[in-house]
């Protein structure tokens, strides 16, 4: 009877136990991913309200720097002078001579000059503005105004300058400036003077993108959390690491469409990151909010590793308590039968002699 209450009594402890251990197990299974799902869709939000924002403000700044252009080029004095020295231009024939002449004559100032109170307003307005460059050219395409000295004083022969004339804005890909030594932009737009069709001149204007860098703030994200922005073709344009400027993105699978996307993308430098991209400046941009999925899901791991010690803390507790309660129902149960046992037993051979 005491070995038959024994085996029930071990039974009954390791089915209970092992019961217990799976449910905990399950619970702390379906708790944790359920946490960590939260967690790691907090942290990818947040890279997109980030990114959304950022996209925001190089849209704005961009838009700013095209409507800075376009205001510069409607001044009455400009328009003036750029239609006077067209005028002046042709008087003297300058028209008609080929390229290679008119660099001749004009290799020193390599510009036609004009009102120095307009040439000293380019100057100073390049030491005030986010503009590193700007020169303006008369309807033939002869520098009439700089704000430094130009590599060509013919610009007619440039892609842009008749891509300007004809559509009245062009803008450059991004390339590197060796004057202002980072990644630059240039806008361009005609100059046209009331009742003439068309234009009497080009207004160009280049501008480092390392102000928008600043502006972008990589540094105040935190959590390893860095701003990117490429272009069109995947080229880097904004970056804290400045050997990747103008480098195609070396990370695959990173999502570039049409509204915001993100990803997990294994880099070599820095790990699996959590990469959320949007597009920005009219679709032809996309910012990059870039951020280690060590750091960025960081809330999500310690709260499942808390989740399953919590698990193993309880498992333990509920074990416990099986066992104590097998012990103490083995010593009021079990215990007090086994002296009537041994008594009838001892009873059973007496008789038996």
């Amino acid at each position: 009877m005491a070995t038959k209450s024994q085996q029930l009594r071990q039974s009954v402890l390791a089915s209970g136990a092992g019961a217990a251990i799976i449910l905990v197990a399950v619970v702390a299974w379906f708790t944790g991913n359920r946490a960590v799902n939260i967690l790691e869709s907090q942290a990818d939000a947040r890279g997109r309200d980030v990114a959304a924002r950022e996209a925001a403000m190089v849209t704005h700044y961009l838009n700013e720097r095209r409507r800075e252009v376009v205001s510069l080029a409607s001044m009455p004095q400009l328009i003036a002078a750029v239609r006077q020295a067209g005028q002046d231009a042709t008087a003297r024939g300058l028209d008609k001579l080929d390229i290679p002449t008119l660099e001749r004559m004009f290799a020193g100032p390599r510009q036609l000059g004009g009102d120095p109170a307009l040439r000293d307003y380019l100057r100073a307005y390049t030491t005030l503005s986010d503009f590193a460059e700007m020169f303006v050219t008369e309807s033939h395409g002869l520098n009439v105004l700089a704000s430094e000295r130009p590599s060509d004083f013919v610009q007619r022969d440039e892609a842009w300058w008749p891509r300007t004339m004809e559509d009245g804005v062009y803008e450059g890909d991004a390339k590197f400036d060796s004057s202002a030594a980072a990644v630059a932009l240039e806008f361009d737009v005609a100059v046209r003077a009331p009742g003439l069709a068309r234009p009497v001149g080009v207004l160009k204007a280049v501008f480092a993108l390392d102000k928008l860098a600043k502006l972008l703030g990589s540094e105040e994200l935190g959590g390893g959390a860095y701003i990117e922005v490429v272009d069109h073709s995947g080229r880097v344009l904004v970056s804290r690491d400045p050997t990747l400027l103008l480098q195609t993105l070396r990370d695959k699978n990173i999502p570039l469409e049409a509204g915001p996307a993100s990803a997990r993308v294994a880099t070599a430098q820095h790990g699996e990151e959590l990469v959320v991209t949007v597009p920005t400046n009219q679709g032809e941009w996309w910012v990059l909010y870039r951020q280690p999925t060590a750091t960025a899901f960081a809330a999500a791991r310690s709260t499942q590793r808390g989740v399953w010690l919590g698990a193993v803390g309880v498992a333990a507790l509920v074990v416990g308590a099986l066992f104590w309660l097998s012990r103490r129902l083995s010593r009021l149960v079990t215990e007090p039968v086994r002296p009537q046992e041994r008594s009838r037993a001892a009873w059973r051979e007496a008789t038996c002699r």
